[in-house]
C-alpha cells in the first residue's frame, strides 16, 4: 500500500453496514483543515470543499441531496417546525393525538444535528487516530480504538432512530389532514431509512455542506454560483 493510502482502521460492522472508507476519512479530515484555516482568517476557497466531495465517496449522496431526490437536512428542519407551529397553534398544550406528534416534530431538528456532529466527530478522531498509530502502544490505540467505535455506532443508532420518528410523525398527522405543508416531497425514500451506510452517508454530507456554507459566508466576493443549497 503507497504512502498516500495508509491502511484503514477496520471499524467493527453491524450487520449490512459496511464501515467508513478512509477516502471518507481523508474527506472529512482535508475539510475540516480547511474549515480551520478560514476559521484563523487565512484565505480559504468554496470550490476547494466542492472538489473534495466531488472526487470522495460521498459525491453521489451530495448530488443526490442537492437535487432534492433525498430531503437534505435544511428542508427537514423547515418542515418539521413549518408543521408542528401549524399544529399546535390550535393546540398551544400539544394534549390532542395531532399536538403530541406535533411535539415529537419539534424535537427531531436538535436529536438529529446532535447525532450527526457526534458521527462526523467520530470519523475525524478515526482520520486523526490512524495518522497516529505508528506513535501509539498497540494496546493503547485498541482502547482508544473501541472508544471511538462505540461513540460512532452510539450516534449512528441515534441519528437512525431520530430520522424514524420524523418520517413517523409527519406520516400520522400527513393521514389526519393536520397541516397544509406536507407532501410527497417533505418525506425520506422509503428504502432510504433502511440502509444505515446512505443515512450515515447522508450524515457525513449533511456535515461537509454545513463546512461549505460557512466557508462561502466569509468569502462575499465569491462570484460563481454554487449551488441553490437545499
Amino acid at each position: 500500500m503507497s504512502p498516500e493510502q495508509p491502511k484503514q482502521i477496520p471499524q467493527t460492522e453491524k450487520a449490512g453496514e459496511s464501515v467508513p472508507t478512509h477516502q471518507t476519512e481523508q474527506a472529512i479530515g482535508k475539510i475540516e483543515s480547511i474549515v480551520d484555516r478560514c476559521r484563523n482568517g487565512e484565505i480559504c476557497d468554496p470550490d476547494d470543499i466542492r472538489d473534495i466531495i466531488s472526487s470522495s465517496p460521498l459525491s453521489e449522496m451530495n448530488e443526490r441531496v442537492r437535487s432534492g431526490t433525498v430531503l437534505s437536512f435544511k428542508e427537514m428542519s423547515s418542515t418539521a417546525g413549518t408543521v408542528a407551529r401549524e399544529v399546535l397553534d390550535l393546540d398551544s398544550e400539544g394534549t390532542s393525538e395531532e399536538g403530541g406528534y406535533a411535539k415529537l416534530l419539534l424535537g427531531r431538528e436538535r436529536a438529529i444535528k446532535q447525532a450527526i456532529n457526534g458521527y462526523s466527530r467520530s470519523l475525524l478522531m478515526f482520520h486523526n487516530l490512524g495518522k497516529r498509530r505508528a506513535m501509539i502502544d498497540p494496546d493503547k490505540f485498541a482502547e482508544m480504538f473501541q472508544k471511538v467505535d462505540t461513540e460512532r455506532s452510539r450516534n449512528h443508532d441515534a441519528l437512525i432512530n431520530s430520522l424514524k420518528v420524523y418520517q413517523s410523525a409527519l406520516g400520522q398527522l400527513n393521514l389526519m389532514g393536520a397541516s397544509e405543508h406536507i407532501d410527497e416531497s417533505k418525506f425520506f425514500p422509503k428504502q432510504f431509512l433502511t440502509d444505515r451506510d446512505e443515512i450515515r452517508d447522508w450524515a457525513v454530507v449533511t456535515k461537509l455542506r454545513e463546512h461549505l456554507e460557512y466557508v462561502k459566508s466569509h468569502h462575499p466576493d465569491y462570484q460563481k454560483d454554487l449551488d441553490t443549497e437545499r
